[in-house]
């Protein structure tokens, strides 16, 4: 299966791949500057994303839920927030792609074996766990998306999940 997951954000991190074998593909995409301006930019996003799940034959979508803010946030930051995670949805539902969220502490206690670290936290749990894998992540945002997928791969492919632990990584070395 074609799995995409997103680290939604107005610099957001993306990851897709077979969860059936071999290794994602990822990268970082910028959206534009539009200031207080809601319109262009979720039309942006949607026109990147729809691009994207087309091109890759995407078959489901999964991203880190949002959580509720507290204080440390502007009102436009919440609705570009809330509004690419509308915009997902949207499109998802237009293509008949499923979509579903994972909480931040689940995906990080899959990927990096514990779920209680922020953004500030150096190294940077996510980015040295890709880089265990052989994967080259440009930033935070990148990294988040790889271990968003990891997870989800895990979700919804479990068989297929055991070659990103540690141990199994090891055995497959040794043959």
């Amino acid at each position: 299966m074609r799995l995409l997951s997103l680290d939604i954000a107005t610099k957001l991190g993306w990851c897709h791949g077979n969860t059936g074998g071999g290794d994602p593909v990822s990268g970082v995409h910028a959206l534009p500057k539009t200031g207080e301006e809601l319109g262009p930019f979720l039309h942006a996003y949607g026109h990147w994303l729809k691009k994207l799940l087309e091109a890759e034959k995407i078959e489901r979508v999964v991203f880190e839920e949002a959580i509720m803010p507290n204080g440390m946030t502007n009102l436009t930051t919440l609705l570009k927030l809330y509004g690419l995670i509308g915009m997902t949805e949207t499109v998802c539902f237009t293509k008949q792609i499923p979509v579903f969220q994972i909480a931040a502490g689940t995906w990080k206690k899959a990927f990096c074996g514990r779920g209680n670290f922020g953004k500030s936290a150096k190294p940077y749990p996510p980015i040295t766990r890709c880089q265990e894998l052989g994967w080259t992540v440009k930033d935070d945002n990148e990294a988040d998306a790889c271990g968003i997928w990891v997870a989800a791969v895990q979700r919804v492919d479990a068989t297929s999940a055991m070659r990103f632990d540690p141990l199994f990584r090891e055995q497959q070395k040794a043959a």
